[in-house]
């Protein structure tokens, strides 16, 4: 497999919310329920998911993007519509990209794993992160998504059987 080299602005276009959500404005609940959506904030884990809120449906995000907490360096996929804390940045597949779920699963790790030696308190801007380099499978010179989904469904297929068995 051969693997080449992009900066983050090859492959996205780096955004902010229109609307940066302070989670003491607002009540956060724990469960999913209609009309409340994802609050994505720098949290480290479960997605960067610190709950759920209800807000203006005008400063929704729109799913099927990645996440990238600029304090943190944690790097999320989203799958649906959501709201931001403050300094999380999105990253919008560029049109030419076809992305389903399973890129953004890859590019996510690769993402994390560029950024792994860094930590809270260095903070980021929008160029070191556009800046951040990530090595991703090609085959014929072009971004092998084929590889890219095959291996994370793969993974994911084993980790299925482990906890089944």
């Amino acid at each position: 497999m051969k693997f080449k080299e992009y900066k983050i602005s090859d492959l996205f276009t780096l955004k902010s919310s229109e609307k940066i959500i302070h989670g003491n404005q607002v009540e956060i609940i724990s469960e999913k329920s209609k009309d409340y959506y994802p609050y994505i904030t720098r949290m480290t884990t479960n997605n960067g998911l610190k709950g759920y809120i209800k807000y203006k449906s005008k400063y929704l995000n729109s799913g099927n993007c990645l996440t990238f907490a600029q304090d943190t360096f944690t790097c999320f996929y989203q799958s649906r519509d959501f709201f931001t804390g403050n300094k999380v940045k999105i990253l919008i597949i560029n049109e030419e990209y076809k992305f389903n779920k399973y890129h953004y699963l890859y590019v996510s790790v690769s993402i994390d794993k560029a950024v792994k030696n860094l930590s809270w308190g260095i903070g980021s801007t929008v160029d070191t992160i556009n800046n951040l380099k990530i090595k991703l499978p090609v085959c014929n010179n072009k971004l092998d998504l084929d590889y890219m989904e095959n291996y994370v469904k793969r993974i994911e297929a084993e980790y299925v059987t482990r906890i089944e068995a």
